[in-house]
């Protein structure tokens, strides 16, 4: 279980203007590992609220993650379902269903891991599919891109982790600090 697992605070961005909210989430799940390979998973379900002056939304999820690990470098690919919605002073995000894919490369030792993560969204509702044309990108790929980068200790008993994202959505952009304590 992941107590943290969306825990952090979020800085929605549009043009010269921002607003600052704060992030409380949790996730749930199991891992699962191939015996004797290097295959392993996990699927998870979590939601998170995130609220400030002038700005709330909220998120529920549902994904599945496949990949490989060595001793010092894996991956990670999966699907995660999602529902979510944010409204900000400048930026209104209507609720939406969607899918993220996302692809993650991971570095290092199990017990203090870094990655990074690329991952192109899908969304049902058309008000909220970037323009991205208008945003200044001439390649993107999904409705909505993410960047992100973290942190992980794992010891044998707890896990903490600390990662930094930034989406690019209609409007703007939401950058997010999250913390993770994991059992």
């Amino acid at each position: 279980m992941n107590l943290g697992g969306g825990s952090g605070f979020a800085r929605v961005v549009s043009g010269d203007d921002s607003s600052l909210a704060l992030s409380i989430g949790s996730e749930a799940g199991f891992t699962y590992s191939q015996r004797d390979g290097s295959l392993g998973g996990r699927t998870r379900v979590g939601g998170s609220w995130v609220g400030g002056v002038g700005s709330e939304g909220r998120e529920l999820r549902v994904g599945t993650f496949i990949g490989h690990r060595g001793a010092l470098i894996g991956y990670e690919i999966g699907a995660d379902l999602f529902e979510n919605n944010l409204a900000t002073d400048r930026v209104a995000l209507a609720t939406s269903a969607g899918m993220d894919f996302p692809l993650k490369l991971i570095v290092g030792p199990k017990l203090l891991e870094g990655f990074v993560a690329f991952t192109p969204t899908y969304l049902v509702e058309e008000s909220r599919r970037v323009d991205w044309e208008a945003a200044g990108f001439t390649a993107a790929l999904g409705h909505e891109m993410e960047l992100s980068a973290g942190l992980a200790l794992r010891l044998p008993i707890v896990g903490m982790s600390v990662a930094y994202s930034e989406r690019q959505v209609a409007g703007g952009r939401v950058q997010a600090l999250k913390f993770g304590v994991e059992f």
